[in-house]
């Protein structure tokens, strides 16, 4: 394999898992700020005797489609269980791996794949530049998504001093309704 690309690949997978590791955390901080916002809004809805916007907000979400992985990732998915099967370790740890990468693969989710062949040391050469490409957007939307949830609503509200967080459940309210 070229320098470059082996370079490139070695790059990719260290920053994989620090984005991944990143939004695993983000994600389970953002789920507990969600459920107390929402307890939040509806108790200051309910209060005001005004609409409660979540409601609203809830009959519009969609799931957004996410373009399908490609062969070598499957490929790499394939590596990954075979690994990590239970039925082939007998280990307890394998088994929240195999489960990480399976959610991955739902998620379409060439980075997390790629972290999780990282702390397997699955060799990753033979990757092409298009999965590459992939890999290198998969990170590029991860870092999005921490970027979005760090500027949420319930981010802010949760991590926001008790005194700052009516205005800001009131700038919630005022944006949705």
């Amino acid at each position: 394999m070229d320098p470059y690309k082996s370079s490139l690949i070695r790059r990719l997978k260290f920053k994989s898992k620090e984005v991944f590791s990143e939004l695993k955390d983000v994600k389970d901080l953002y789920n507990d700020a969600v459920g107390d916002f929402c307890v939040a809004v509806d108790f200051y809805c309910s209060t005001m005797e005004i609409d409660n916007p979540l409601e609203s907000i809830a009959k519009n979400i969609k799931e957004e489609e996410k373009e399908e992985l490609n062969n070598n990732f499957k490929k790499l998915f394939r590596k990954i269980s075979v690994l990590t099967h239970p039925d082939k370790t007998k280990n307890e740890d394998s088994r929240d791996i195999l489960e990480g990468a399976v959610e991955a693969k739902k998620a379409k989710d060439a980075g997390g794949l790629t972290s999780i062949a990282h702390d397997l040391k699955i060799d990753l050469s033979s990757l092409d530049y298009d999965s590459i490409d992939s890999l290198e957007e998969s990170i590029k939307n991860s870092e999005q998504e921490i970027f979005n949830i760090h500027n949420s609503y319930p981010w802010a509200w949760y991590y926001a001093p008790e005194n700052k967080k009516d205005p800001i459940l009131i700038s919630f309210i005022q944006n949705y309704v």
